[in-house]
């Protein structure tokens, strides 16, 4: 396939915000390039073909969709043509860490850019205004749509041939996306700064991936995106504390079940003796290296111009802090190993739905019934399985490849990758990063690691050695599963919880003083996607405003309650407490 790029790269361009040079950074204990590279560093992620996406136009103008994604709540990249976590990624647009983990706080006319910060991003209504694009272009052969369209993919390759061939591609493309989106519509809205990260994942691989659509479910139980400073050092990641995070080797199954979630692919088929393994487009170094960068990361500090914090509130809150907070929000330990707390559901008693349905979710294995549960060893999975076993499957598939696909999976998406053959299902190719990739998992300790891997970066050894700690994280991985910690909330450290708002797991809250008051005197209904904070209250502004989202704690996955400690406190005390909170 070939096209002339220049002229629609020049649009695209247009997109950044001319106001990205009055973007602020705080000190986060990042360079300049550690940050670009954060943004624009693919994983695996295939959205779509590269080539299509700068050339589509939204459905109901002639504005090609790419301009202007910041409708999305995308944040312009000065460095780039595409927004802060959007990259062509090969032949594909695919999405990076930084979608959904930067964010910006503006306050009277200044804005600071938050490297780690969970995004504002309506991550939902870019999929689904995406399909309505392609629904649109696709709505007929002789219509203005498809023959832009086609003009601008082909270019001077724009015959009556090529035309019919793009037809057909473009079509077999939508079918696949409109069914994908049809299945995973939530009935509740995530909104801006939310996603049902788990339930896309289990989606992705169990439904689409595993070739089972009857195991698609509604992902309707959004979450807050967790903020990333210092999550490397912590010994339990993800909301529910399912993931263990002590070794490199855990933090890569993490990351590849969540590039899995945002269009990565893995083949899923019965393994033989000879392949052994599931080949996948999830880039493991990559996401080795992006997980190092990230250990470095810190959280950012209060700024002045917020205000200055009153160091005699703060003292007193200090000392409220150690009495009803820090048994379960331990102070950060940046740069050392730290234990997280875990706090029951019985406990905390705020929505339970994303740990109840992460832990309880059945889905058909399909071609996979009878494989080994950890694919290497395990006992061997009956016809129905909780889907995070499935999903844990792919994942150990997916690290024990010797391959790594650079196209799709998915025939449609392969077929519109190019003219020439992709690599797709049935033509692997040798990974030209496995030196690297074995180096990062035998021959140098990750920062964040409690002990060092195994140490013989040969030819012969590394399937052998990836056997022995797979085993060890699969034993990790059943004792989560089946213990009480399934059903259970993280309570890491809060430093730079002053910029994370909204708060709680699902975003039910929009202050830290909200939090503070008991369940009764909580906002019911707010609105969410201000960037304008707060600094008393501490919280995003959450009055209505154009383009802003309606959450309404009323609805399944929403609730606000719980979380109740020092709620008992005096509104003096809770000042006191909030002010030693921006100081963290």
């Amino acid at each position: 396939m070939r096209m002339k790029l220049a002229s629609i790269l020049v649009m695209v361009c247009l997109a950044v915000s001319p106001l990205m040079s009055q973007v602020q950074h705080l000190e986060q204990n990042w360079t300049e390039e550690d940050r670009q590279w954060f943004y624009t560093t693919p994983q695996g992620s295939k959205l779509i073909p590269y080539a299509w996406a700068v050339a589509l136009e939204r459905a109901d103008s002639a504005e090609l969709f790419v301009t202007g994604l910041e409708r999305f709540g995308f944040l312009p990249n000065g460095a780039g043509n595409l927004p802060v976590g959007l990259v062509q990624d090969g032949q594909h647009l695919g999405m990076t860490c930084a979608a959904c983990h930067t964010n910006q706080v503006a306050y009277r006319g200044t804005t600071w850019q938050i490297d780690g910060g969970p995004t504002n991003a309506d991550l939902w209504e870019f999929l689904d205004d995406l399909g309505d694009s392609l629904r649109a272009t696709t709505a007929g052969a002789s219509s203005p749509k498809f023959r832009q369209f086609a003009q601008r993919v082909l270019g001077s390759g724009d015959t009556p041939a090529n035309r019919a061939k793009l037809w057909r591609e473009l079509n077999a493309f939508e079918d696949y996306y409109s069914g994908f989106i049809a299945a995973s519509r939530p009935t509740t809205v995530w909104g801006k700064s939310r996603t049902d990260a788990f339930g896309m994942i289990f989606n992705r691989v169990t439904a689409i991936d595993l070739k089972v659509p009857a195991n698609s479910r509604r992902p309707n139980q959004p979450v807050s995106y967790p903020f990333l400073w210092d999550t490397g050092w912590h010994n339990k990641v993800q909301w529910n504390g399912s993931a263990p995070n002590s070794f490199a080797i855990e933090r890569l199954a993490r990351n590849v079940g969540e590039v899995l979630g945002v269009f990565a692919e893995v083949e899923l088929r019965k393994p033989t003796l000879l392949h052994w393994y599931y080949a996948s487009t999830a880039n493991r170094r990559n996401l080795l290296e992006i997980e190092d960068r990230l250990a470095d990361l810190r959280s950012p500090k209060w700024p002045a111009a917020l205000g200055a914090i009153d160091t005699v509130r703060a003292a007193r809150g200090q000392t409220l802090y150690n009495q009803q907070c820090v048994s379960c929000h331990k102070i950060a330990t940046p740069g050392r190993h730290q234990d997280i707390v875990m706090t029951p559901l019985t406990e905390v008693n705020t929505d339970p739905w994303m740990a109840r349905v992460a832990h309880e979710r059945m889905a058909q294995t399909g071609v996979l019934k009878g494989v080994k549960e950890y694919l290497i060893f395990g006992p061997r999975m009956t016809a129905q399985e909780a889907a995070g076993t499935i999903t844990f499957n792919a994942v150990i598939g997916a690290i024990l490849s010797p391959v790594t696909l650079s196209g799709s999976t998915t025939p449609s998406v392969a077929a519109a990758s190019s003219t020439a053959p992709l690599p797709g299902a049935d033509a692997d190719r040798d990974d030209p990063d496995r030196a690297r990739l074995r180096a990062l998992l035998f021959t140098e300790p990750r920062r964040g690691d409690v002990a060092s891997a195994p140490t013989d970066p040969s030819d012969t050894a590394p399937r052998a050695q990836l056997e022995t700690m797979l085993k060890a994280l699969g034993a990790r991985h059943t004792t989560t599963r089946n213990t009480d910690a399934s059903l259970a909330y993280k309570a890491r450290p809060l430093d730079g919880i002053w910029a994370t708002a909204p708060y709680l797991h699902n975003g039910s809250v929009p202050s830290l003083w909200d939090l503070l008051l008991p369940v009764a005197q909580r906002p019911k209904k707010f609105y969410v996607g201000n960037r304008e904070l707060d600094p008393i209250n501490v919280g995003f502004v959450s009055t209505p405003g154009e383009g802003l989202f309606l959450f309404d704690t009323s609805i399944h996955g929403n609730s606000n309650n719980g979380h109740e400690w020092g709620t008992t406190l005096s509104n003096e005390e809770r000042r006191d407490l909030v002010e030693y909170l921006k100081s963290l």
